[in-house]
């Protein structure tokens, strides 16, 4: 069992102009080592869920030979094998929903090379206990859609394969919720004689999809050629009916409630009405790869990192940044290394912040890790430990979280569940 020591002074340098936290505090929390369990070979997928105690335990699993969906206990509430679809594939496609425990898998008939994608197969959404939600036997498309908080539908996109571009299609049991995908494509070649595509632009590709908890509304960011010129935002109800659209686009996530949405990107971090998409504020400084965004669960914070290793703490009505770092200049960092962050984690109303990063350089066009790293921050911006790991730690083969890594911490933020490359870890937060 390792333990974690306790590093002092904060220096904070970033270009916003706005007051910068720099504190400095003697820890008064310490973590240890409470449980590692290890993989018997490198897993393809593994999600955490949260009991009903407020405990975090692992989910879901898959290998490249099945799929479990576990309870609170380890017991197996549902396998998928190929034992299913004998022909098949669970190479890929599988995607835990961020709201909830729906797992959304894609057992596909093989790989085309000459598509560069997977061929058709079948398509399922479980629940938490394994139950189906969703099953389209007959799933024609190669892609894989992302499941809604429901459960009962998805949103997907065509795949780079078929072309540029192409809308979000709204799949349920019956097929497309959203008729006018089927029709899109006729519309977009009349497109460029000169008629409109109201619901969705000619040539258009999709970037991000994201769902409100109850999912009654889907945020779609969409691009043509450089997302940074030519991204809009886009927003449909459940049924997948455009309600208003907007230039810009970027990473998006809804508040708790639902009644605003917090976007960030290459043009800057915003907060619009979900209702109407009115700017509420906006921050054209905090800009870039800007890919985790968690909202406090009371809706009152906003916590905007980057794979870079940036992060900021702005007050979510006003847009006032309160503390913001640069993961460069937290101690002991090696000069001569970028810093990045993959993976991040929070409790409920963020007193609590956990960041899984790497320290890395590029070495013959090719990145080199020197160090990974799992940091403990306060809510406050204050760092409370840095645990030193070997480099690749959270490197993880096939996984299907856009280079996230899952990590999760219990209700009351005295446990932290994470997943590294071979095994599965559980850390004791305690009072010192």
């Amino acid at each position: 069992m390792k333990k974690w020591g306790v590093v002092l002074v904060v220096g904070l340098i970033l270009q916003n102009d706005s007051a910068i936290f720099a504190e400095s505090m003697k820890g008064r929390r310490d973590i240890t080592l409470e449980h590692k369990q290890k993989f018997s070979k490198p897993i393809k997928f593994l999600g955490i869920g949260i009991d009903s105690g407020g405990n975090p335990y692992p989910k879901f699993i898959a290998s490249q030979r099945y799929i479990k969906i576990l309870g609170v206990k380890g017991e197996i509430k549902r396998l998928i094998t190929r034992k299913e679809n004998p022909k098949g594939s669970l190479n890929t496609g599988i995607y835990q929903n961020e709201y909830g425990n729906n797992l959304a898998v894609h057992i596909t008939n093989g790989y085309s090379d000459a598509r560069e994608s997977w061929l058709n197969g079948e398509y399922f959404i479980f629940d938490g206990e394994g139950h189906e939600t969703l099953h389209i036997k007959h799933f024609d498309d190669n892609t894989t859609p992302i499941p809604s908080p429901s459960g009962d539908y998805a949103v997907g996109w065509p795949s780079p394969a078929e072309g540029v571009g192409g809308p979000p299609i709204f799949y349920d049991v019956n097929g497309y919720r959203n008729k006018w995908a089927g029709r899109w494509w006729k519309w977009a070649r009349r497109a460029f004689k000169g008629e409109a595509v109201r619901e969705w632009p000619a040539i258009y590709g999709v970037e991000d999809v994201n769902f409100s908890a109850d999912g009654n509304r889907v945020v779609v960011g969409g691009y043509k050629g450089d997302p940074i010129i030519s991204g809009r935002t886009f927003m449909y109800d459940a049924n997948g009916n455009l309600l208003w659209k907007i230039p810009g686009s970027g990473k998006a996530v809804f508040s708790p409630e639902g009644k605003y949405l917090a976007q960030a990107g290459w043009l800057g971090t915003r907060l619009l009405s979900t209702d109407t998409g009115q700017v509420i504020w906006e921050n054209k400084k905090v800009n870039g790869a800007l890919i985790y965004m968690k909202f406090s669960s009371n809706g009152d914070s906003l916590l905007v990192a980057s794979s870079q290793g940036n992060v900021y703490f702005f007050n979510a009505h006003t847009g006032k940044i309160l503390w913001q770092l640069a993961g460069q200049s937290l101690p002991n960092m090696p000069h001569g290394f970028n810093f990045g962050i993959k993976g991040l984690g929070v409790t409920g109303n963020i007193k609590i912040i956990a960041l899984a990063a790497e320290t890395f350089r590029i070495k013959n066009h090719y990145p080199e890790t020197l160090n990974d790293y799992l940091i403990l921050l306060s809510g406050k911006g204050r760092l409370i430990s840095t645990l030193t790991l070997p480099p690749d730690t959270f490197t993880l083969e096939g996984m299907f979280y856009g280079g996230s890594v899952p990590l999760a911490f219990s209700r009351d933020g005295d446990k932290l569940m994470i997943v590294t490359k071979n095994d599965l870890r559980t850390y004791k937060i305690h009072e010192k």
